[in-house]
C-alpha cells in the first residue's frame, strides 16, 4: 500500500510539473503574440509610428483636430511598419493621432506651434549689454530681434536648437539709449522687454 501511495504521488508531482511548464509557455507565447505600437515626437512638427502585430493586419492612422474632425488618414495592411509623418502642412493648435487595428487602439494628444515650455530670461549687464540665457526641453526653434529706440530693427538671429542657450549681446555702437527684445517661436511672440541705458 505504501509503495503504491509513492508511486501515485511520484505521477502526480509529474503531471504537475508538465501541466506548468506547459502554462509557462503558453504564457510567454501570448506575450510575444502581443500588438505593439508607438507614437514618437521626434521634433515638433515630425512625428514617427512603429507598429508591429504577430499577422498582417489592417491598420488605420487618422489625425483628428480640436474639433474632432479628421485633417488626414491612411490605411495600411501590414504586420509591421516604421513611418514618418511630417505635419508642417497643418495650422496650429492641439491635434489627435490615433492607430488603430483589430482590437488594438493607441491615441496620442499633441500641440503644433505651442510656446510653452520656453524659458529664457534677459538681464541688463554692465557696458551696455543683455545676456540671453534660457533652454526648451525639445528644443523648438526661435527668433530673436533687438529693435532699437525707433522701433526698427537692428539685430536678428535664428535659434534652430533651444535646448540650452547662453549669449551675450553688445550694444555699445547704437546711439539710441532703448533697445527692445523680441523673442518668437514662429509668429508667436514668447518674450518682450525693454532695455534703457
Amino acid at each position: 500500500m505504501n509503495a503504491i501511495m509513492k508511486h501515485s504521488i511520484k505521477n502526480l508531482l509529474a503531471l504537475l510539473i508538465v501541466f506548468s511548464a506547459t502554462s509557462t509557455t503558453f504564457a510567454v507565447d501570448s506575450v510575444y503574440m502581443a500588438t505593439v505600437c508607438k507614437i514618437v515626437a521626434e521634433q515638433e512638427k515630425m512625428y514617427r509610428v512603429m507598429f508591429y502585430a504577430p499577422t498582417e493586419e489592417n491598420v488605420s492612422v487618422q489625425i483628428k483636430n480640436s474639433n474632432d474632425q479628421i485633417v488626414y488618414i491612411e490605411s495600411l495592411k501590414s504586420s509591421e511598419f516604421v513611418k514618418k509623418y511630417d505635419l508642417s502642412y497643418l495650422p496650429k493648435g492641439t491635434y489627435e493621432m490615433e492607430v488603430k487595428s483589430a482590437g488594438y487602439s493607441i491615441k496620442e494628444e499633441f500641440e503644433l506651434g505651442s510656446v510653452k515650455g520656453f524659458n529664457f530670461d534677459l538681464s541688463q549687464l554692465e557696458k551696455k549689454s543683455v545676456s540671453l540665457v534660457g533652454s526648451h526641453a525639445q528644443g523648438k526653434d526661435m527668433t530673436l530681434y533687438i529693435l532699437d529706440g525707433n522701433e526698427d530693427v537692428v539685430y536678428h538671429e535664428g535659434f534652430d536648437d533651444t535646448k540650452q542657450v547662453h549669449k551675450r549681446y553688445n550694444l555699445e555702437k547704437l546711439s539710441n539709449q532703448k533697445v527692445t527684445f523680441l523673442l518668437y517661436h514662429d509668429d508667436q511672440l514668447i518674450k518682450k522687454q525693454a532695455f534703457d541705458f
